[in-house]
């Protein structure tokens, strides 16, 4: 596996940041189930993360090298993959990495061949990208993501979720107009948009409003929902990361095994 861990200055950031990115490499570790042409797939990383994140906390390298994903982990703080301060981070992810990545690499960038996922924060930020720019990804993984700011809030005010102050989420919520990702789906028809995949664990915070999005999303969008054992987690998100990429790759991901 080829692991590369790239700094750079990014002017839609105006700053200097961080990638990493898998490229999966001839070996004899692990046999490919996938020979044809390899897909992209960006992964966002949750409000406490990094680029690190997925690379430190899962098998990603494997499952990559299985199912043969370059796989892209970007950086933008605590930023919900939104516009602050004037800085567009969904600009960043969707416009300006794949650019900067195209011309350093031979990265796929064909919408077919082309994904993203993430988790809690991350999750949030691939349902929004996704939405935002659905001629770029053939389908979203949203893994017990975030579906609304303003339901992020509540939990935040009534100490719920503690890892958040009032005032930075209220900064977050008052800068954008589409914190809530219900308003995405009102405002295009659903053959605009790319597929989802949307996992959650059963006592994950989050899970109400999971199940909230889903039975309101599933009569306007393309969507998979399946619930997991397990909490707000990386047990659950290594779990949910391999269901989503068997279902990039149409495998039946209720009976599926890697192991």
């Amino acid at each position: 596996m080829v692991v590369i861990r790239m700094t750079f200055f990014s002017t839609a950031l105006r700053m200097t940041t961080n990638c990493n990115i898998l490229i999966p490499d001839n070996s004899n570790d692990v046999t490919p189930i996938c020979n044809g042409q390899y897909k992209t797939l960006y992964l966002l990383h949750g409000l406490s993360g990094n680029a690190e994140e997925w690379i430190r906390f899962t098998k990603l390298e494997y499952y990559a090298k299985k199912f043969g994903y370059i796989i892209v982990m970007p950086e933008v703080g605590r930023s919900f993959y939104t516009n602050i301060d004037g800085i567009n981070y969904a600009k960043y992810i969707a416009e300006e990495l794949p650019n900067y990545l195209s011309q350093w690499f031979k990265i796929p960038t064909q919408k077919q061949c082309t994904y993203i996922a993430g988790e809690s924060m991350g999750g949030y930020g691939a349902l929004k990208i996704g939405f935002s720019y659905p001629k770029q990804y053939q389908s979203i993984a949203a893994l017990s993501p975030v579906i609304h700011l303003e339901e992020l809030r509540c939990m935040v005010e009534n100490k719920v979720f503690e890892e958040m102050g009032v005032d930075e989420i209220d900064r977050i919520i008052y800068q954008n107009d589409y914190f809530d990702i219900y308003k995405y789906l009102d405002n295009k028809p659903s053959k605009d948009y790319p597929s989802v995949i949307q996992l959650c664990g059963t006592d994950d915070f989050l899970i109400d409003s999971n199940r909230k999005f889903y039975h309101y999303a599933k009569n306007k969008i393309d969507i998979t929902y399946r619930e997991l054992s397990g909490d707000h987690e990386w047990p659950v998100w290594d779990i949910a990361i391999q269901k989503a990429i068997q279902y990039f790759e149409k495998y039946d991901i209720d009976h599926f095994r890697l192991y």
